[in-house]
């Protein structure tokens, strides 16, 4: 019955995304992405299709087959973000000519080509503020069944099953909850009563999922995340925020149980090895391994060559696996675009930076003055991304989706907060 139902609302939602607007297509993708049939026990009565990459592309029929002209500063604000995007994979595909690992680094083209189509499809349906708040509540839906399978299925230890392409280990299932959390706490500040009861209601299983996936990487960049959450915030909420800050802080701490936080203690050893106790420890001579790998291939040596070139450059008891295979993968996306695509990769990644700092400026002071509703997005969307860049420093998340999603929104709540003063203006005439 359950695969039944998900069949309906999928052709529904398609079926609406061509009829109507290209918002309910993309409303579907997300949906897909969070149930993701291949891994629920209800899939199994389904086509093994790939249910995302049809919804996205029916998104994106419906966007040209309905010609909806795209405002031409949604158009001016990505142009520059999706130039560079291009770039970067210019030079994915002059690496494919000598990468160590063709398939894995053709796949990581493929991969980013589908986000820069990602990009444009989220940006070109969310045309509207209705649109956005739709699309963060539908990620804020997802990230609470994510919390709901988490808690109905934990039996114990590092949960690690939420199922999907790309978050079902800890620490990226962890990343993907933190940015629920943060959108989940901006709703929880509209002013209307269904935003703030959806809230609290997906707030809590959010919270609790992301204690059983005891990721200390996730603690330190939501820690951090939160910070700039309440510096974010508009000056007329800004007191609101910082009180049910305290609150929700009091509530985790409780929450939370000696197991997790056991795990979050280890952060203070350092990375140093302690016999018996699992304290992330020996990244730092990953990270002296890699460099020396960087050295001997200064444009880079392609997608995943970090594990392949490992067995030569770090000690076996860094190395996992079995015995023949023993190999280790990067734990910092910095480092991952150092070794594997070079010094090119770096400088993609430093400009990146440079992006989102310029545009977490811009979106700050569209949205500090501002008494429009859409600005109290503005605060989780900026904590969510420094967030990101804070867990890059621990894990490899070079292909998370949910960075795309964020840069998207980032361009669009951008445009809706400089729409908002046209709109006002017309009304008062």
């Amino acid at each position: 019955m359950t695969g039944i139902v998900f069949f309906v609302c999928f052709i529904t939602g398609c079926c609406l995304a061509l009829i109507r607007h290209p918002i309910f297509g993309l409303l579907t993708y997300v949906a897909t992405y969070y149930l993701h049939p291949p891994s629920r026990w209800w899939g199994v009565t389904l086509p093994s299709i790939r249910w995302s990459l049809v919804a996205g592309c029916i998104t994106l029929i419906a966007i040209l087959v309905q010609k909806r002209k795209t405002d031409p500063k949604v158009v001016k604000e990505r142009r520059g973000f999706l130039i560079g995007y291009m770039c970067f994979i210019a030079w994915l595909i002059i690496q494919s000519t000598w990468v160590m690992n063709p398939i894995e680094h053709n796949e990581l083209i493929w991969i980013n080509i589908k986000y820069i189509a990602l990009i444009w499809v989220i940006t070109s349906a969310i045309d509207s503020e209705k649109h956005l708040l739709w699309f963060c509540w539908s990620h804020v839906a997802g990230c609470a069944y994510l919390g709901w399978i988490a808690y109905t299925n934990h039996q114990g230890g590092r949960f690690e099953d939420f199922g999907g392409p790309d978050i079902s280990e800890a620490n990226a299932g962890a990343l993907q909850l933190v940015s629920g959390l943060f959108i989940g706490s901006c709703l929880l500040l509209f002013p209307k009563l269904k935003h703030k009861v959806s809230a609290l209601f997906s707030l809590p299983l959010i919270a609790n999922a992301i204690i059983l996936t005891g990721s200390r990487s996730a603690f330190l960049s939501g820690a951090i995340g939160g910070l700039f959450f309440n510096h974010a915030a508009p000056i007329r909420i800004r007191r609101l925020v910082r009180v049910l800050s305290l609150v929700a802080t009091v509530a985790f701490i409780i929450l939370a149980n000696d197991n997790y936080w056991t795990r979050i203690g280890t952060i203070k050893a350092g990375g140093q090895q302690i016999q018996g106790v699992d304290t992330g420890g020996g990244r730092l001579e990953i990270m002296q391994a890699q460099f020396k790998m960087f050295t001997e291939h200064p444009l880079g040596c392609g997608h995943r060559c970090t594990a392949t070139l490992s067995p030569m450059y770090m000690d076996d008891k860094l190395l996992t696996g079995k015995s023949s295979e023993r190999q280790r993968s990067s734990h910092n996306t910095f480092f991952t675009l150092l070794v594997e695509q070079g010094v090119p990769g770096v400088l993609f990644y430093a400009s990146f930076l440079i992006w989102i700092i310029s545009k977490i400026a811009k979106l700050r002071a569209n949205s500090k003055l501002s008494e429009e509703a859409i600005t109290l997005l503005a605060p989780g969307i900026i904590a969510f991304m420094i967030s990101i860049c804070i867990g890059d420093m621990f894990i490899d998340y070079l292909k998370s989706e949910v960075r795309i999603w964020f840069i998207a929104l980032m361009i669009a709540i951008t445009i809706q907060t400089k729409l908002q003063p046209v709109r006002n203006t017309k009304v008062r005439k």
